[in-house]
């Protein structure tokens, strides 16, 4: 425990109705505030096939979830998985912090927790960011992360002739 941050892990199929709600709605609304959508819109935009929500349960369900607590009060999360393609490798599929508690180490020690866990288990840290997003991309790179691809996604209302 880091200045009063207190990283809990559990598996996905061990997680509370309670547990897997929160981090349904750390999910969803970081898809609001970082794209700038109604709730869900962003993903159902990028995905229009998928029920965000069903498909987000079924996510932390399969994964690990890593919760942090200040003062006995729930301020972030991290969700991890195994790749279904690459292996050996470990994707870390989100990382949210309150904007109360951003500033102030969380995210750090959320994504630490995370990496020694999966290395000590001879696994391998992948994750990708948004690079609207430059706190995470500072994290990420300060804590040994290093860019090796870069995801495009086609936006639908561009004229293409």
């Amino acid at each position: 425990m880091k200045d009063g941050i207190a990283i809990s892990r559990r598996k996905g199929r061990k997680l509370s109705d309670e547990e897997v709600a929160y981090a349904l709605k750390s999910i969803l609304d970081l898809d609001v505030e970082s794209m700038g959508y109604e709730l869900g819109q962003g993903l159902r935009r990028h995905t229009p096939h998928v029920e965000p929500a069903k498909d987000i349960k079924n996510s932390v369900r399969r994964g690990t979830l890593y919760t942090a607590n200040v003062g006995g009060n729930r301020v972030g999360m991290g969700l991890s998985s195994k790749s279904r393609w690459l292996k050996g490798v470990d994707n870390i599929t989100d990382l949210r912090v309150d904007p109360a508690h951003r500033g102030r180490g969380v995210g750090r020690e959320l994504l630490k927790k995370m990496i020694l866990d999966m290395v000590s288990e001879g696994r391998r840290p992948m994750l990708t960011v948004n690079l609207n997003n430059p706190a995470g991309l500072h994290l990420y790179k300060s804590m040994g992360f290093r860019p090796v691809m870069q995801t495009m996604v086609y936006d639908p209302e561009k004229d293409v002739k």
